[in-house]
């Protein structure tokens, strides 16, 4: 029943590495005063950018490069947005969602690559250090640095801020960047899993995301606690698949659904008790 082996522990770490990236990467937006829900909508877009680039030049780097950039943009794109032309941070977020599910199968589509012979792809266990030790690295960027500090500050208060000289766009603007970088490591990180682009790969991971930064209560450790636990969930939804439990064989979309019904039950114990950066939504 219990039957256990490092290839099923190792895909529910696997399915946590991209909800873990999302979710450092909308922390830092929200740290900053912006809240971004367009997570699921920069993974989907420097995820495709990332395939067809790669698979173009047959280069995993400039694919990576590609990814990377792209997510940077679609950041920028939701930092202009909301700080200059002062768009709702919620309203903005969706429509950017709603944007990349079109635009991500049409750019596959013209892009005319040959996915059937393979994306070039950096190996799947580079993704995973770098998500154990992203929630370390922003846990002592924000206690140690003068950067880290600033997002603070900016994210709590940007008239403060902008009294003591630390610019709230600038601090945005590079906080929406990363974000997008983040993002784009979590889909490169499903294309290295499952070695192919499709569309809706992200399958709802940066929605994960959202929920995951509020139970976390927007520290970073506590939520990759949060992804690992969602990894853990996954790995018992493979194993008990058909399984006998206590004298019954639960249908196996119970057990598929699991996750996200832990998720939405954590979501309404603690959802209330987590307080937001004060900033978010202030411009």
């Amino acid at each position: 029943m219990f039957d256990l082996n490092l290839e099923i522990i190792a895909i529910g770490v696997f399915y946590a590495a991209p909800i873990l990236f999302a979710a450092m990467g909308g922390l830092l937006s929200d740290k900053s005063g912006i809240c971004n829900i367009a997570l699921e909508g920069t993974m989907q877009v420097a995820m495709v950018m990332n395939a067809v680039i790669a698979i173009s030049t047959g280069s995993a780097t400039l694919g990576l490069l590609g990814g990377f950039f792209s997510g940077a943009v679609y950041g920028l794109i939701l930092w202009v947005l909301t700080q200059y032309y002062y768009f709702d941070n919620i309203i903005t977020g969706v429509i950017l969602n709603t944007f990349a599910l079109g635009f991500c199968p049409y750019i596959y589509q013209i892009s005319s690559v040959d996915g059937e012979k393979g994306i070039p792809l950096f190996d799947k266990n580079f993704f995973l250090a770098l998500s154990v030790l992203l929630p370390f690295l922003l846990h002592w960027m924000f206690k140690n640095t003068k950067f880290g500090l600033h997002i603070l500050a900016v994210g709590n208060s940007p008239e403060n801020s902008r009294l003591a000289g630390v610019s709230p766009k600038y601090i945005r603007f590079i906080t929406m960047m990363l974000c997008g970088v983040c993002c784009a490591l979590g889909g490169a990180t499903i294309l290295s899993i499952g070695g192919a682009y499709a569309d809706n790969a992200t399958a709802a991971r940066g929605y994960t995301a959202l929920a995951i930064i509020i139970i976390g209560g927007w520290r970073p450790l506590y939520c990759a606690l949060w992804c690992l636990s969602l990894g853990g969930l996954m790995v018992l939804d493979i194993i008990m698949q058909g399984s006998e439990f206590f004298g019954f064989h639960p249908s196996w979309l119970i057990w598929n659904a699991m996750p996200y019904m832990v998720m939405i039950l954590a979501l309404a114990i603690l959802g209330n008790r987590m307080r937001p950066p004060t900033g978010v939504g202030k411009v």
